[in-house]
């Protein structure tokens, strides 16, 4: 609509200018030209108009693209894992066994997967491991007060 319209005044601008040579008096010269001048300065601010538009759409455009890279990444690296339900009723995601890319053995958070943040679990005590993002904690084996068992190993868990 807008580029038809651009195109119409253009069209109304170029036919004036054509006219003007027939025209014997200077002043019907003269209103001819300002005519010309407010048709190309409509035409100007409407090109303008659509630049600015244009560049808007194309930043959009590109800050899609962005997201659909970063989501694409995402599910790639989700991949890797797998969700794993702890005896004592927790739930994190451990890799894959194959997947580990060089990776110490580690869970992350189900909570903040879910979320797209990615949160490697830490041992809060031998029988716990506790997000530092949010305020999950996973209880990971029983423990009592006077139980010196070994020390929790992501490895064998």
């Amino acid at each position: 609509m807008e580029i038809s319209s651009l195109l119409t005044s253009a069209k109304i601008a170029y036919d004036l200018a054509k006219g003007i040579t027939a025209l014997k008096s200077e002043v019907d010269r003269n209103q001819a030209v300002s005519k010309i001048l407010e048709v190309l300065i409509a035409v100007q601010t409407d090109a303008l108009s659509m630049q600015g538009k244009q560049s808007s759409l194309t930043s959009r455009i590109t800050e899609l693209e962005n997201q659909l890279e970063q989501l694409k990444n995402w599910e790639s690296e989700l991949q890797r894992y797998q969700l794993k339900h702890f005896a004592f009723g927790g739930y994190a995601y451990s890799l894959k066994p194959g997947m580990e890319n060089a990776e110490p053995p580690h869970y992350l958070c189900a909570s903040c997967m879910n979320q797209r943040k990615k949160s490697i679990l830490q041992p809060s005590s031998e029988a716990f491991l506790r997000c530092s993002l949010c305020p999950e904690e996973i209880q990971i084996s029983h423990i009592s007060p006077g139980d010196a068992g070994p020390k929790w190993d992501a490895r064998t868990s």
